[in-house]
């Protein structure tokens, strides 16, 4: 079993390491779709990488709402820069959807914090047990995974998605 620090450790060499591999295996690609915007690219980019280590790394509820909501900001950023007929109405709806979803997760957040009384992960998992049989824990859990669903387009949640890849750069 891995300890906290390893497991963080691995996780954000997980992500820095497959970001730094499809920067390098889409180097061509990005410097000729995007030889006028590179700058904005490569800083939407970089937040991207960003907000995905800090989801990683964190040890708090709220924190990750944050975080996850800078990887869908900087989301919203890179796929607007897509088709310029397409890409804004694409975005616009995968904006509404993350709004959406990030609300829920937010809203369960809330819920949890006032069953337990904290947003620590660590202390969350140890207060939780004895609620185990709280429908304000359950309606809790139930609003975030909502939330966290919508957000990641996960089935019957997904009608939004299509567009959002088929008009992605």
């Amino acid at each position: 079993m891995f300890s906290c620090i390893e497991a963080l450790q691995i996780g954000s060499l997980a992500v820095s390491a497959v970001a730094f591999l499809n920067l390098v295996g889409t180097r061509p690609i990005v410097e000729k779709t995007y030889a006028d915007r590179l700058g904005a690219f490569y800083t939407l980019y970089i937040l991207q990488v960003t907000g995905l280590m800090g989801m990683t790394a964190t040890g708090d509820a709220f924190n990750l709402y944050v975080l996850l909501e800078i990887a869908a900001l900087t989301g919203y950023g890179l796929l607007a820069m897509g088709e310029r007929d397409r890409a804004p109405l694409a975005t616009l709806n995968y904006l509404y959807m993350g709004t959406i979803g990030a609300c829920f997760y937010l809203l369960g957040v809330g819920y949890l914090y006032i069953a337990t009384g904290s947003l620590n992960m660590v202390d969350i998992a140890r207060i939780l047990p004895t609620l185990y049989q709280s429908k304000a824990v359950l309606g809790a859990f139930t609003i975030c995974m909502v939330g966290v669903w919508l957000k990641m387009a996960f089935f019957p949640l997904h009608a939004w998605l299509p567009n959002a890849y088929t008009y992605a750069p």
